[in-house]
């Protein structure tokens, strides 16, 4: 029906919003750069089995649940990592060129994605889509290092509105 494709991406919404937080603590515990290693590895396996394992509409709810938890598990400790690793004053501009880097990225895959579905189907879109993935896993783990400790912290432990003093 007209509705099912909103609620799919609600489902996405739900697992970003409830594995979000989650994901963030582990990269704290564990590491960033293994979080993002990790799900980088795990969207490209999902996207490669999705064209074989999407057989029924609530298959899709699920495949894309898990799809939208990897990009939590992936994106947060990204962005850690990234602002880690340049002094504050140059921040702003490392985000910006993530963010173009990024657009740059969607627009040439929509390209190369729309050439590849008229000759090989969904099969090519997804395996092009894991290749990038598992690409961007690779670069990840050979160029970026993971920071020793944090380059600054405000408080031990951050919080969202200051204590007030009476």
């Amino acid at each position: 029906n007209k509705y099912h494709i909103a609620s799919m991406y609600f489902a996405g919404g739900i697992a970003n919003v409830t594995m979000g937080p989650q994901m963030g603590k582990w990269s704290d515990k564990i590491g960033r750069k293994p979080l993002i290693i990790a799900s980088s590895l795990g969207m490209a396996l999902l996207m490669a089995l999705t064209s074989l394992l999407l057989t029924t509409l609530w298959l899709g709810y699920i495949l894309y649940f898990l799809a939208m938890t990897f990009v939590a598990m992936r994106m947060t400790p990204l962005q850690a990592l990234l602002t880690a690793m340049v002094p504050g004053d140059r921040r702003g501009t490392l985000l910006s060129l993530t963010v173009g880097v990024g657009q740059l990225g969607s627009g040439l895959g929509s390209a190369f994605a729309g050439a590849l579905y008229g000759t090989y189907g969904f099969l090519g879109n997804s395996l092009l889509a894991a290749s990038a993935t598992l690409l961007m896993g690779l670069l990840v783990w050979r160029f970026l290092p993971e920071p020793q400790q944090p380059t600054s912290l405000l408080t031990p432990e951050p919080r969202v509105m200051p204590e007030q003093s009476n």
